[in-house]
Protein backbone atom coordinates (compact mmCIF):
# COMPACT_ATOMS: atom_id res chain seq x y z
CA UNK A 1 0.00 0.00 0.00
CA UNK A 2 1.32 3.73 -0.80
CA UNK A 3 1.16 6.26 1.61
CA UNK A 4 -0.79 9.09 0.19
CA UNK A 5 -0.21 12.93 2.00
CA UNK A 6 -3.66 12.81 3.29
CA UNK A 7 -2.99 9.65 5.64
CA UNK A 8 -2.30 11.06 9.46
CA UNK A 9 0.15 9.38 11.67
CA UNK A 10 -0.81 8.94 15.38
CA UNK A 11 -0.66 12.49 16.37
CA UNK A 12 -3.00 13.51 13.39
CA UNK A 13 -0.51 15.40 11.84
CA UNK A 14 0.00 14.86 7.25
CA UNK A 15 1.86 12.25 6.39
CA UNK A 16 4.55 12.54 3.77
CA UNK A 17 3.79 11.37 0.45
CA UNK A 18 6.95 8.97 0.49
CA UNK A 19 6.85 5.44 1.35
CA UNK A 20 9.39 4.90 3.84
CA UNK A 21 9.30 8.06 5.68
CA UNK A 22 6.98 10.16 7.86
CA UNK A 23 8.61 13.71 7.17
CA UNK A 24 10.04 15.04 4.18
CA UNK A 25 13.29 15.20 5.50
CA UNK A 26 13.50 11.80 5.36
CA UNK A 27 15.05 11.49 8.76
CA UNK A 28 11.82 9.87 10.35
CA UNK A 29 11.30 6.13 8.93
CA UNK A 30 7.62 5.09 8.69
CA UNK A 31 7.63 2.84 12.45
CA UNK A 32 4.56 0.76 10.87
CA UNK A 33 6.84 -0.56 7.66
CA UNK A 34 9.48 -2.04 10.81
CA UNK A 35 6.57 -3.30 12.89
CA UNK A 36 2.80 -4.58 11.24
CA UNK A 37 3.43 -4.24 7.96
CA UNK A 38 6.42 -6.06 8.18
CA UNK A 39 4.82 -8.45 9.54
CA UNK A 40 1.79 -8.63 7.75
CA UNK A 41 4.21 -9.04 4.55
CA UNK A 42 5.85 -12.27 6.50
CA UNK A 43 1.82 -13.74 7.11
CA UNK A 44 1.57 -13.47 3.32
CA UNK A 45 4.69 -15.18 2.55
CA UNK A 46 3.86 -18.03 4.81
CA UNK A 47 0.22 -18.86 3.01
CA UNK A 48 2.12 -19.14 -0.18
CA UNK A 49 -0.08 -19.14 -3.32
CA UNK A 50 -2.79 -20.84 -5.16
CA UNK A 51 -0.87 -20.36 -8.43
CA UNK A 52 -0.07 -24.31 -9.52
CA UNK A 53 2.98 -22.65 -10.86
CA UNK A 54 4.38 -21.20 -7.60
CA UNK A 55 6.11 -23.10 -5.04
CA UNK A 56 4.42 -22.59 -1.25
CA UNK A 57 4.98 -21.08 1.00
CA UNK A 58 8.39 -18.99 0.85
CA UNK A 59 11.22 -20.17 3.03
CA UNK A 60 14.03 -18.85 5.66
CA UNK A 61 16.50 -20.15 2.58
CA UNK A 62 15.11 -18.19 -0.05
CA UNK A 63 14.32 -14.72 1.79
CA UNK A 64 17.98 -14.87 3.08
CA UNK A 65 19.03 -15.16 -0.45
CA UNK A 66 17.70 -12.04 -1.14
CA UNK A 67 18.04 -10.53 1.89
CA UNK A 68 21.95 -11.15 1.19
CA UNK A 69 21.87 -9.94 -1.76
CA UNK A 70 20.94 -6.66 -0.79
CA UNK A 71 23.80 -6.97 2.42
CA UNK A 72 26.27 -7.47 -0.22
CA UNK A 73 24.86 -3.92 -2.34
CA UNK A 74 25.20 -2.42 0.86
CA UNK A 75 28.87 -3.02 1.31
CA UNK A 76 29.25 -2.57 -2.36
CA UNK A 77 27.84 1.09 -1.86
CA UNK A 78 29.26 2.17 1.90
CA UNK A 79 33.09 0.93 -0.12
CA UNK A 80 32.11 3.53 -2.83
CA UNK A 81 31.10 6.57 -1.11
CA UNK A 82 33.80 5.76 1.59
CA UNK A 83 36.20 6.04 -1.18
CA UNK A 84 34.07 9.42 -2.26
CA UNK A 85 34.15 11.04 0.33
CA UNK A 86 38.39 10.24 0.53
CA UNK A 87 38.72 11.46 -2.76
CA UNK A 88 36.87 14.57 -2.58
CA UNK A 89 36.89 15.32 0.61
CA UNK A 90 33.31 15.81 1.33
CA UNK A 91 31.09 15.17 3.97
CA UNK A 92 29.31 11.62 4.10
CA UNK A 93 26.20 12.94 2.99
CA UNK A 94 27.52 14.54 -0.29
CA UNK A 95 29.58 11.55 -0.86
CA UNK A 96 26.28 9.24 -0.72
CA UNK A 97 24.47 11.51 -2.83
CA UNK A 98 27.63 11.28 -5.19
CA UNK A 99 27.75 7.67 -5.50
CA UNK A 100 24.13 6.37 -4.91
CA UNK A 101 23.25 7.28 -8.54
CA UNK A 102 26.19 4.85 -9.63
CA UNK A 103 24.10 1.93 -7.12
CA UNK A 104 20.65 2.60 -8.10
CA UNK A 105 20.54 0.23 -11.51
CA UNK A 106 22.16 -2.52 -9.28
CA UNK A 107 18.94 -2.06 -7.02
CA UNK A 108 16.53 -1.86 -9.64
CA UNK A 109 18.62 -5.27 -10.92
CA UNK A 110 17.25 -7.08 -7.91
CA UNK A 111 13.58 -7.33 -9.81
CA UNK A 112 15.21 -9.32 -12.03
CA UNK A 113 16.80 -11.54 -9.99
CA UNK A 114 13.01 -11.99 -8.39
CA UNK A 115 11.59 -12.45 -11.61
CA UNK A 116 13.79 -15.44 -12.58
CA UNK A 117 13.03 -16.91 -9.36
CA UNK A 118 9.06 -16.92 -9.97
CA UNK A 119 8.56 -20.17 -10.03
CA UNK A 120 10.21 -20.63 -6.41
CA UNK A 121 9.08 -17.95 -4.79
CA UNK A 122 5.08 -16.89 -3.74
CA UNK A 123 3.97 -13.72 -5.28
CA UNK A 124 3.38 -12.18 -2.39
CA UNK A 125 6.95 -11.81 -1.87
CA UNK A 126 8.22 -10.73 -5.35
CA UNK A 127 5.00 -8.17 -4.56
CA UNK A 128 7.38 -6.81 -1.23
CA UNK A 129 10.33 -6.87 -2.95
CA UNK A 130 8.81 -5.01 -6.51
CA UNK A 131 7.12 -2.21 -4.05
CA UNK A 132 9.90 -1.43 -2.04
CA UNK A 133 12.59 -1.47 -5.02
CA UNK A 134 10.01 0.71 -6.74
CA UNK A 135 9.88 2.73 -3.93
CA UNK A 136 13.62 3.50 -3.63
CA UNK A 137 14.58 7.27 -5.33
CA UNK A 138 18.12 7.74 -3.39
CA UNK A 139 20.19 6.54 -0.68
CA UNK A 140 17.54 7.71 2.71
CA UNK A 141 15.10 5.22 0.34
CA UNK A 142 17.74 2.37 0.27
CA UNK A 143 18.86 2.50 3.89
CA UNK A 144 15.02 2.45 4.90
CA UNK A 145 14.54 -0.27 2.48
CA UNK A 146 17.53 -2.02 3.96
CA UNK A 147 16.14 -1.70 7.61
CA UNK A 148 12.61 -2.48 6.38
CA UNK A 149 14.03 -5.65 5.09
CA UNK A 150 15.96 -6.65 8.42
CA UNK A 151 12.85 -5.94 10.21
CA UNK A 152 10.76 -8.61 7.60
CA UNK A 153 13.71 -11.31 8.10
CA UNK A 154 13.54 -11.31 11.89
CA UNK A 155 9.69 -11.19 11.84
CA UNK A 156 9.77 -14.47 9.36
CA UNK A 157 12.87 -16.34 11.76
CA UNK A 158 9.89 -18.35 13.75
CA UNK A 159 7.01 -18.14 10.81
CA UNK A 160 9.34 -19.66 7.84
CA UNK A 161 10.13 -23.06 7.28
CA UNK A 162 13.65 -23.70 6.84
Amino acid sequence: MLYTETESNNTGNAMSGNYYYEDDQKRIIRETLLDKKAQEWVEKFTTGDRNPKRRDPLTQTQLRRFFNDTIQLRKKYETQYREEQQQSDSSENEAKMLTFPRLKPHIKMLKSKVAYAFEKIPSSFENFMVESIDNIEDYHDFEAFLVQFEAVVGFSKPRLRK
